[in-house]
């Protein structure tokens, strides 16, 4: 339980920051320029041990989790307004609850070390919206809501949404789902991972489930 080091921020730290292999810090940074009051970062930055700047990528849009990737790159979540003719076939949600700006939804980006964006994936563009209606207790400021990205040895990503309840495989090659998985029961879950034994396991957070609670659920593929 003792403190052996500190990195201090001049930026609102989010919930999400890991130990890099080499002992360096990578960690999100509340942004001031998102355009959406629930932004969860923004600032990605590589910090060394001393606290020096390693590597930084900004993205107003940048919300939740971001890793980096087997092969240098990074790889994380952001919001954008979908399309208006995606955001009309959202269903569910609680009735007038929509966001001034219109439906968000979640992308995928890749960015190479220089920053350039190397891969891309807009949700919209590949999910049966209609399939995946959202639950009564949500807001309909935005479908799915992405809280999660893992980035697989095969270049592929996992995924997490937690307001449809549902995990799944992105496959880089076609934009499609390779695997997925859905569970209202989960209740918004986060969190998802691959354990070594090749199952996965997840947080099922119980939202709006009774009898009421939470609970950690290891499952196989």
């Amino acid at each position: 339980g003792e403190v052996v080091h500190e990195w201090r921020h001049n930026a609102g730290p989010t919930n999400y920051g890991y130990m890099l292999p080499n002992g360096n810090l990578l960690i999100a940074l509340r942004s001031l320029d998102s355009p959406h009051e629930f932004a969860r970062g923004g600032i990605m930055r590589e910090l060394d041990w001393d606290g020096n700047v390693v590597w930084e990528y900004v993205d107003p849009n940048q919300h939740h989790d971001f890793r980096r990737c087997s092969n240098g790159n990074l790889m994380y979540l952001g919001w954008a307004v979908m399309p208006e003719e995606y955001g009309t076939r959202v269903q569910g949600g609680r009735p007038d609850s929509e966001h001034k700006m219109g439906m968000w939804g979640d992308y995928i980006r890749e960015v190479d070390p220089a920053g350039e964006t190397v891969w891309q994936w807009n949700g919209w563009e590949h999910m049966e919206i209609e399939k995946h209606p959202l639950p009564h207790s949500s807001h309909r400021h935005e479908f799915a809501h992405s809280n999660t990205i893992v980035a697989l040895e095969d270049g592929n990503a996992l995924i997490c949404f937690r307001h449809i309840s549902m995990v799944a495989i992105v496959d880089k090659a076609t934009g499609e789902f390779a695997w997925h998985r859905q569970d209202p029961n989960w209740g918004g879950p986060h969190d998802i991972q691959f354990l070594d034994n090749g199952n996965m396991m997840i947080f099922a957070n119980g939202n709006q489930q009774m009898p009421c609670g939470s609970k950690v659920i290891e499952f196989d593929q």
